[in-house]
């Protein structure tokens, strides 16, 4: 039975639950996309804490998921509340969250008007997140930077995520003291919807580099 219909914190709770003691019981890996109740978090730090330095358990939030509270934007899962956001917040800063994905969806004004669920997420999630959580929340830049880059494309398989002989030379050049106010005019991407137009930013990136080459600079 599909409880999202109507209920989508029981849904995202009881999936959790569900997924996590399927793998623990076959002893596979398991990652947790999009993680944002403090319930479902808390399962994951639990499965985390029980197997240790021997976690086959990881998991992600959403830059949006930090950000807002008790807010009504269609996203799937939805805005939780503050209390929410304060313990995934918690879980970033205590190693708890491997890595942050933003669930880009850039959907056109038509299709958004008519319900689409998610945001661009790509132009924003820098800034973000290093307002929220290195600003506000003192979490490290090493932290944030692994959380976005190393552990994700470790967690992938992926030869990225490291400046260092052996590995893809891709990486994005960030101007941490730069303080900014989203316009989805300047978006790169076709679509405009984000519910953070207007919202004022710290920490903006100014050059991306792929393979060695710069495919997008300020």
């Amino acid at each position: 039975m599909d409880i999202s219909p109507y209920d989508y914190r029981l849904a995202e709770n009881i999936q959790t639950v569900q997924h996590i003691a399927i793998a623990k019981h076959v002893g596979c890996k398991l990652h947790m996309c999009h993680v944002s109740t403090a319930e479902a978090m808390d399962e994951v730090v639990r499965a985390k804490v029980e197997d240790g330095e021997n976690a086959r358990i990881t998991c992600e939030v959403g830059p949006h998921h930090l950000y807002f509270s008790d807010f009504d934007y269609r996203v799937n899962p939805p805005i939780r509340k503050k209390e929410d956001v304060d313990f995934l917040i918690w879980c970033c800063l205590h190693d708890y969250v491997d890595a942050i994905a933003t669930d880009h969806a850039p959907h056109t004004a038509e299709d958004k008007k008519n319900g689409s669920p998610g945001m661009v997420g790509l132009e924003t999630a820098f800034g973000v997140c290093y307002t929220i959580l290195v600003r506000d929340n003192g979490l490290p830049l090493e932290k944030l930077s692994r959380m976005m880059s190393a552990s994700p494309a470790k967690i992938m398989g992926l030869n990225k995520g490291r400046i260092q002989p052996g590995y893809d030379g891709d990486f994005a050049l960030v101007d941490t003291e730069r303080v900014w106010v989203v316009d989805e005019k300047e978006f790169a991407s076709k679509g405009k919807n984000s519910p953070f137009i207007g919202k004022e930013l710290q920490g903006k990136v100014v050059r991306t580099i792929k393979g060695g080459v710069t495919t997008w600079k300020e």
